[in-house]
């Protein structure tokens, strides 16, 4: 009994070794790098499915196309007409008034929305309603373990499910976009005729006047691109939600803020290389 006493104690009072904690926030470095692989292999996964295997996708892409035009075409209408109707109509219609050029207050609307406004709160509309609804669609099924069973039947989620949606978001997203130009433009409209009481003549030229058909289709393109990006990040953040009702939550939150981070990041990107490859895009006329 004595010489296990003397071993136990010995055991007792040897030294032990510091663990070394990680750094601070490399927690989230680490969770951010491995959500954007995830991101990054579905939207491949899901550009291999649609582009090497058989459509089977296109009923449930007209069933989504119908779902997102109802859901986010008056959010995007009300901001749109909004934002040209306070910030472009009346905000700068008072210093042009004073200057006496009401009436090119429409010169500064396709710069507004086409180029910047518009198509980022476009953007942003799709990530918060759009985006969120795919989480949390994903995320509820990914926790019943449906996911799973499709898989085992032999029916591939990304196939059947993801594609569908990236074709209705990259479809329908220049649809709303342009829908939102027409709305803002009649805000625009109604501020300049109806309260500085200019003439409504000159508003188309003025509104051709700085923007082309450049402007134009760069727009239409980064806003399907925004809509490409959404679903992707949307359908990767509930695909791999974990922790119940309260990881569904989570990968929700997370998702809204992933895709507002990318259209933001985006459009600054996209701006800058479209006035790069066109300066005469920033000449204002």
């Amino acid at each position: 009994m004595g010489v296990n006493r003397g071993w136990s104690t010995r055991a007792s009072t040897a030294p032990t070794r510091a663990v070394r904690q990680p750094p601070a926030g490399a927690d989230v470095v680490q969770a951010s790098f491995s959500n954007l692989g995830a991101a990054v292999v579905l939207g491949i996964d899901a550009l291999r499915s649609l582009t090497t295997r058989r459509p089977i996708w296109v009923r449930e892409a007209a069933i989504q196309s119908v779902f997102i035009l109802r859901m986010v075409m008056r959010p995007v209408l009300a901001v749109n007409a909004i934002f040209a109707l306070s910030i472009i109509g009346l905000a700068l219609g008072v210093p042009l008034e004073q200057l006496g050029a009401s009436d090119r207050n429409a010169a500064f609307l396709g710069v507004g929305l086409i180029r910047e406004f518009g198509v980022t709160m476009t953007g942003a509309v799709f990530a918060g309603v759009i985006g969120t609804t795919y989480t949390a669609e994903f995320g509820a099924r990914k926790i019943r373990e449906e996911l799973d069973a499709l898989r085992v039947i032999g029916i591939d989620p990304v196939r059947s499910m993801v594609v569908p949606r990236i074709v209705a978001m990259c479809v329908m997203s220049p649809v709303v976009f342009l829908l939102g130009f027409v709305a803002g433009a009649l805000g625009t409209y109604l501020a300049s005729t109806q309260y500085f009481g200019s003439s409504g003549g000159p508003f188309i030229p003025q509104l051709l006047s700085n923007t082309s058909w450049i402007d134009l289709w760069a727009g239409i393109a980064k806003v399907m691109v925004f809509g490409v990006v959404i679903a992707v990040i949307a359908c990767a953040k509930g695909m791999h939600a974990q922790g119940g009702a309260q990881g569904v939550g989570r990968a929700v939150n997370e998702s809204v803020v992933a895709c507002l981070v990318a259209v933001f990041f985006i459009n600054i990107v996209y701006t800058q290389l479209l006035l790069g490859q066109f300066p005469d895009l920033s000449v204002f006329r």
